[in-house]
């Protein structure tokens, strides 16, 4: 333990003056988890009053520091607090969300218990603002046929081992021999950095228990503009190699696809239509408005072709040569801390390349 530091919470964070406060709020209102924690703020140049709230909660809160991030997105800020972070456990928070206050001892607990390389827990969609709005956001994110067909955002899913997990909980050996995450990836570098701790022998652990209230984006412009944006960059992971390869990352793209065959198009948004009004009566129920019964199959419709239609996209300029990725990159490992050297087995110093496949 370095410093006498147990735990360093790092919260990536750009433009969320409306949600920075409760975020950091709800990690001093856990239930205890460590005799000594650090909370690092690293903040991608906000354009509003994102840092001098961090600032003024900080004036209160020692543990918290405020670090900048002028490449602004998520993986180098992620980076940034990691390289900072002197705890033996390290956890990676969006400011997008708060935490149950059972998170943080729930995450050590299981990862104590299973010796795994990430641990995370289920997110639970929450809304700012309530109304229709509010519970499309709601359906959407948390509906099998919507953003809920990741096991991370549904509280059915059972504990165990997962491709990936959200907003994980590392013990300091991950970074060091795993690597930190890929900033060659404006998205998705959280999965690829679960596929590459599995493809190295680690475990990345799912525990149902473990409740993240994430904020959702309640325009359905926004969530259709973010749909296209991941499925681009769901491409362009994908040329880093094979271990990256989801087959239910691929499913919207093969639908859009169908969509352009005669013959087969009408078939396909049929069914298509039968499945999200089924979605879309399910959603209806549980949330108690039927005005989701006639908008929610368009917007599934929406969403489902706009993250297809980026990721076919982006293979096609993964096809012309015009993939913002490089296709080799170091991928940087953290350095094991002299302190630890004698006690704990540790990787050659050293830089990971990029596997070529």
């Amino acid at each position: 333990m370095a410093n006498g530091l147990e735990v360093s919470i790092v919260v990536a964070t750009r433009n969320e003056e409306a949600g920075i406060a409760s975020c950091l709020q709800s990690i001093f209102d856990a239930e205890p988890f460590a005799t000594n924690f650090e909370v690092l703020v690293v903040d991608g140049d906000s354009t509003d009053g994102t840092a001098r709230l961090v600032r003024e909660f900080a004036a209160t809160h020692p543990q918290v520091r405020l670090l900048k991030n002028p490449h602004r997105f998520a993986p180098q800020g992620f980076n940034t607090g990691i390289r900072a972070a002197e705890g033996d456990w390290i956890f990676i928070l969006g400011a997008h969300s708060r935490y149950d206050r059972s998170y943080f001892r729930l995450c050590l607990e299981t990862a104590r218990r299973t010796d795994a390389e990430n641990v995370g827990g289920c997110i639970i969609v929450a809304v700012r603002e309530e109304g229709l709005q509010g519970n499309l956001a709601r359906a959407v994110g948390s509906s099998r046929f919507g953003f809920g067909a990741s096991p991370f955002r549904r509280a059915d899913t059972p504990e165990g081992p997962a491709d990936t997990a959200a907003f994980g909980c590392f013990p300091r050996r991950t970074f060091e021999v795993h690597g930190l995450y890929d900033e060659r990836l404006v998205l998705n570098q959280d999965f690829e950095l679960n596929q590459r701790i599995r493809r190295g022998g680690g475990k990345v652990w799912l525990n149902p228990a473990i409740r993240i209230f994430y904020y959702a984006r309640q325009d359905p412009r926004v969530m259709v503009g973010r749909s296209w944006d991941t499925g681009v960059w769901v491409a362009y992971m994908w040329t880093l190699g094979s271990y990256t390869a989801s087959a239910r990352h691929a499913i919207p793209a093969i639908f859009a696809a169908s969509l352009l065959v005669p013959g087969v198009n009408m078939a396909s948004l049929a069914a298509h239509q039968m499945a999200a009004l089924a979605a879309a009566t399910a959603a209806s129920i549980r949330l108690r408005d039927a005005r989701l019964l006639p908008i929610l199959p368009p917007l599934f419709l929406a969403n489902h072709v706009a993250y297809g239609v980026g990721t076919l996209m982006g293979l096609w300029n993964v096809f012309r040569g015009r993939s913002p990725l490089r296709r080799v990159a170091d991928i940087e490992r953290l350095p094991p801390r002299a302190t630890d050297l004698p006690e704990r087995r540790r990787p050659v110093p050293g830089r990971l390349g990029a596997a070529k496949e």
